[in-house]
């Protein structure tokens, strides 16, 4: 229904509130449309998003003013220099500060506007942040001394709660999931899954589903 895509990946998808579908991963095409990692889609056809990135775009998220924010393993997006992370207005492209030291895998909105990202990185705008950080009124922001492993996927409880799903065990004890409590990071209660965790999400209720 979307059009043929067989030139790459799609690694996500956002449907901003106006119903603009916008797909990202690692793709030189969708349907008849030549694009360079991320695309929008018109309710008819795929259309590019200025000239795209110059590497992959993994994951992507609305804030609540309607701009997508997007990460990955890109420095260039459209004609801006972004290190790994930008946000698009609905017409251009900027930086989220000086971005990250290494690729990024999974971001999340949050209501306040703030966003919060994990992936490989150990510095975000300059300042020390393990593998998880957030962006908070201009500046960037690390949660504690992090998760001990790259961060796979997050996730934000109604609570306030951070789930990181972590790509190694953190304490050789089957743990690939860790929480921040907003003063620091511990174990999830009750039990970790005995491999590696790769997306979560989380129910009206408060509870996360972990595949």
């Amino acid at each position: 229904p979307f059009g043929a895509q067989d030139f790459g990946r799609v690694y996500a998808l956002v449907e901003q509130f106006d119903g603009t579908l916008i797909a990202a991963g690692s793709f030189t095409r969708l349907g008849d449309a030549q694009v360079s990692n991320i695309a929008s889609w018109n309710s008819s056809a795929w259309e590019p998003i200025g000239t795209g990135t110059n590497a992959t775009v993994r994951a992507s998220a609305e804030l609540p003013d309607g701009s997508v924010v997007v990460v990955g393993d890109f420095t260039q997006i459209g004609n801006v220099h972004a290190n790994r992370v930008a946000l698009w207005n609905g017409s251009q492209w900027s930086p989220l500060g000086d971005g990250l030291n290494a690729a990024a895998r999974c971001v999340v909105a949050l209501s306040s506007g703030e966003v919060l990202v994990g992936g490989q990185f150990t510095q975000a705008g300059g300042v020390a942040a393990n593998f998880v950080a957030k962006w908070s009124g201009g500046e960037w922001h690390a949660l504690g001394t992090g998760p001990s492993a790259e961060v796979l996927a997050l996730a934000v409880r109604p609570q306030g709660d951070v789930i990181a799903a972590c790509f190694l065990d953190i304490s050789g004890m089957n743990r690939h999931l860790d929480r921040w409590n907003g003063e620091s990071w511990s174990a999830i209660p009750g039990g970790s899954p005995n491999s590696q965790v790769s997306c979560l999400l989380v129910l009206p209720g408060g509870d996360v589903v972990a595949g």
